[in-house]
């Protein structure tokens, strides 16, 4: 009223332009100023909480923005205590305390969570090391025959370098580093567990490519042995079918077949796997791995005269009457008596 009193009376005012209220001197002012200090002592309480529990892994700067946050606060209190306050300067570092109180929890935070994220990622990272080594050395050692000697070598020094990693893992684990020194460990250990981890698997992948190889060879060598074993059981067949029109030379060839049969054996190098047959009794590519029955081994060995045993001589034995009586007590030579044993026993 006395406004529009003054204006109808004068004409003087041309505009008029509202101000924000301002309560800092007066009692409303006062109740402010001491909400804006309890706020920032509960803010600088929580950020020195938090920055003493996880101090490990916190660098110095958050702490030392609680310890400017703290000051602030004090100055705002010693001004609350003065006969006038200044209640303006009471909030206004009251407000800053507390807007330095929570940059500060905020970057401890920050901190904390990014190194938890780092432990987490390194227990990871130890697990896959140790799965994918087992996963190589057991692989190895079941396929041992198969696996070359580099292999081992290599499965030898990623162990050493699991070693070394673990090494790394129990100084992080210990407790004597802090923020930054402790990342950098924490960093160099997840490192060094990914390389065991990638050079594992690159020794598994070729562990499991040179077993591949040996079987794909050793059903080869299988397939080819049975394909002569059949022949040669064809041949005698037919050589006993038709062995008053024939005269030594078959049996002698027949004998020679089977006599160059490779023999069973354990533990065949793949240069063995691929050579051809060697000449005479002493096979050349000796060492059919053990895949194969052992029954299946015994059989193809009596069937082309590699074993001794009882009943091979004596099936041997009771071969020679009728060979001779069929042959017309033709002399009967140890060739022909050896394949005509194999043919009795076929």
């Amino acid at each position: 009223r006395v406004v529009r009193a003054l204006q109808e009376r004068t004409g003087g005012i041309t505009e008029f332009v509202p101000l924000s209220f301002i309560p800092f001197n007066t009692l409303l002012g006062r109740t402010h100023g001491i909400e804006e200090i309890s706020a920032a002592e509960k803010d600088i309480e929580a950020a020195r909480g938090f920055i003493a529990r996880h101090d490990p892994d916190i660098t110095e700067e958050p702490a030392q923005a609680a310890v400017r946050a703290a000051a602030l606060l004090r100055e705002a209190v010693a001004e609350v205590q003065r006969p006038k306050p200044n209640w303006i300067q009471v909030v206004a570092r009251a407000r800053e305390a507390n807007n330095l109180a929570d940059r500060a929890l905020a970057e401890a935070r920050s901190q904390q969570e990014a190194l938890e994220a780092r432990r987490q990622k390194l227990d990871t990272v130890a697990q896959q090391a140790q799965a994918s080594l087992s996963r190589a050395i057991n692989y190895a050692n079941v396929h041992r025959s198969d696996v070359s000697a580099a292999l081992f070598d290599a499965l030898n020094k990623v162990s050493n370098d699991f070693k070394r990693a673990q090494g790394q893992t129990a100084l992080v684990e210990s407790g004597p580093l802090e923020d930054v020194r402790l990342a950098g460990a924490m960093d160099d250990a997840i490192a060094m567990l990914a390389g065991v981890a990638a050079t594992a698997d690159d020794v598994y992948a070729r562990a499991s490519r040179e077993f591949a190889m040996k079987e794909q060879l050793r059903k080869d060598a299988y397939g080819a042995i049975d394909r002569a074993q059949e022949a040669i059981r064809a041949a005698a067949e037919f050589i006993n079918a038709n062995q008053e029109a024939l005269g030594q030379t078959p049996w002698d060839l027949a004998q020679q077949a089977a006599d160059r049969l490779p023999q069973w054996q354990n533990g065949a190098s793949a240069q063995t796997l691929r050579s051809p047959s060697g000449q005479g009794s002493t096979p050349c590519c000796a060492g059919i791995s053990a895949s194969r029955p052992d029954s299946s081994a015994v059989r193809v060995m009596s069937r082309t005269g590699c074993t001794t045993s009882p009943r091979a001589k004596a099936a041997s034995a009771r071969s020679i009457t009728s060979m001779q009586s069929r042959m017309g007590n033709r002399p009967v030579t140890s060739s022909a008596l050896r394949t005509r044993s194999f043919t009795t026993r076929s």
